[in-house]
């Protein structure tokens, strides 16, 4: 599934299913790059040049400089203020709603990957890889997660 793809899905649910927010720029991107010792997706940046994070059916997405939903924030909080702290090259994007984290993987041409947030991993046993890719997680866990919980009253027509 593309970027393409999914943003023309989103943009048949039902307002009061999605919350979207503006859009960030090129500018903003190179900005944030410039803060961070990581790349991301270019699918995942594609993204937030639509909607800088976003809520569907109540789950969360995070986006850059999007306070609350800041990756930049969720990424320090994860990695210096907790008990088992996620390494280096862990970045968490979308929050569960329990503590743990949807995050890409860095070292592993950023696959998905679930972080449980009160489990210490190592280097034998890491997280486990959930999706190959951002459009593939997305398409999964946003939307057709969304899907089975609403039903067909999710889209506008």
């Amino acid at each position: 599934m593309s970027i393409e793809s999914i943003i023309s899905k989103i943009q048949e649910l039902k307002d009061e299913y999605v919350s979207y927010f503006k859009p960030v720029d090129d500018a903003d991107i190179h900005l944030y790059e410039s803060k961070v010792p990581f790349s991301l997706p270019e699918a995942y940046l594609e993204f937030l040049r639509f909607s800088n994070g976003i809520i569907i059916c109540g789950d969360e997405m995070l986006g850059i400089n999007n306070q609350p939903f800041d990756l930049v924030r969720a990424y320090d909080m994860e990695h210096y203020q907790t008990a088992f702290p996620m390494p280096d090259y862990i970045v968490p994007f979308a929050p569960d709603g329990g503590g743990n984290y949807y995050c890409f993987d860095t070292s592993d041409s950023n696959r998905i990957v679930f972080w449980t947030s009160n489990y210490e991993y190592s280097a034998t046993d890491r997280p486990e890889v959930v999706n190959h890719d951002f459009c593939d997680w997305f398409h999964e866990v946003m939307l057709e997660w969304s899907i089975d919980i609403i039903g067909s009253d999710i889209f506008k027509s």
